[in-house]
């Protein structure tokens, strides 16, 4: 729904890549005019940023310092019966709107709720406690979509890109469960073997010859083009560039929480006039 609608025209003539950029009056004209169009850009800006509100005000201010980690539609917390009170509320609030939204467009209410493969009605849009009975012993996180849990059902992660049946065996077999937690970390490395990502290289010269199969059978082969896979490790390290960004962003967050405290901009105020006359402290 949000796919760039800008998008630059890439053309290969004679052996050389052209790429114009897009003209974005006529792109979005284009866009807007086209009867294939059954989206609406705004619609998916809209929904993610409605979704963002959603989980800030239902999800982490409730939790207030019990709030650990969150991500799109979930939330890690400490303490969870303390706050069950300001979770139902929220809960009542959306199925409001949600009957709301079908009384105004005549839709069935019970729509709200499909069935489980068991039988069970589970309501859309409501916070629902996924690890009651098998809250987490260990929680470990060193950024987004990147943690590390273990509970009663054991050791588990969650890493963008990382295949878990294959990874957690490996971080077990090589650092045992304690061991993990203290190695899951931005020095963390995982072998190509058992992280389930391919590197794709792709291959735009024309390839010819002979290759033999795995049961010694020759063939031959003419390709105008192609793509070689390779198993690719993960490596946690974070970009440098990137803690930099993060590094400004705390010290301006720091500066703007400073300077908008009463008792802390009188502080900065008067600490050249009270290194000049300490007397007067």
């Amino acid at each position: 729904m949000v796919t760039n609608i800008l998008q630059e025209l890439n053309e290969y003539i004679d052996g050389v890549w052209n790429c114009e950029a897009a003209d974005p009056e006529k792109a979005i004209k284009k866009y807007n005019n086209s009867k294939r169009r059954f989206l609406f850009y705004p619609w998916g800006v809209f929904c993610t940023a409605y979704a963002r509100a959603n989980l800030w005000n239902g999800g982490i201010l409730p939790f207030g310092d019990c709030y650990i980690y969150s991500d799109t539609d979930s939330v890690k917390v400490i303490n969870a019966e303390e706050h069950l009170d300001a979770i139902e509320e929220y809960n009542k609030n959306i199925i409001k709107k949600l009957y709301a939204m079908c009384d105004h467009y005549g839709i069935d209410r019970q729509l709200l709720a499909p069935k489980t493969i068991k039988g069970v009605p589970k309501m859309i849009g409501v916070w629902d406690w996924e690890s009651k009975g098998h809250q987490y012993k260990y929680f470990r996180s060193i950024g987004s979509k990147r943690y590390m849990i273990f509970n009663d059902e054991g050791l588990n992660i969650t890493v963008s890109g990382v295949n878990k049946k294959t990874a957690v065996p490996y971080l077990i077999d090589k650092y045992g469960i304690e061991g993990s937690f203290k190695h899951f970390d931005t020095d963390l490395k995982i072998p190509g073997d058992y992280t389930g990502k391919l590197t794709h290289y792709y291959i735009d010269e024309e390839r010819s010859g002979t290759i033999i199969d795995y049961q010694g059978n020759t063939f031959d082969f003419h390709a105008p083009s192609g793509i070689y896979l390779e198993k690719a490790e993960y490596d946690f390290k974070i970009d440098s560039e990137y803690l930099l960004y993060l590094e400004k962003l705390i010290l301006t967050a720091e500066s703007i929480i400073l300077l908008s405290s009463p008792i802390a901009v009188r502080t900065v105020l008067l600490c050249p006039i009270l290194q000049a006359e300490p007397a007067e402290i």
